[in-house]
């Protein structure tokens, strides 16, 4: 039987997996992948991977990249800045007043 998790334990996993950038951890996963497999391909004499397997990686890595272009293209200062615009204004500015 495993011990229960504590609160303090919980919070710490939760802002941990707030702060996780996804789109980076996705793609460590299958670059990851990838590299296992080649790995086992090359060292063992008599495997072969799947052509399901291959197909689950191809498709993986076009999403990770359609994922990272997305985002690239819909963020408006990465947009701004590649189109030589001045930077944007800061959303929240601070007080003139002390």
């Amino acid at each position: 039987m495993t011990a229960p998790i504590r609160a303090s334990e919980q919070s710490r996993l939760m802002a941990f997996l707030g702060a996780l950038p996804t789109t980076q951890a996705r793609v460590l996963v299958t670059l990851l992948c990838v590299i296992a497999t080649t790995a086992k391909y090359v060292y063992s004499p008599t495997w072969e991977p799947s052509y399901e397997w291959l197909a689950f990686l191809l498709v993986m890595s076009g999403l990770d990249a359609a994922q990272f272009f997305g985002k690239r293209k819909t963020d408006a200062a990465y947009v701004a800045a590649t189109q030589g615009a001045p930077p944007l204004p800061d959303p929240d500015p601070p007080s003139p007043i002390p």
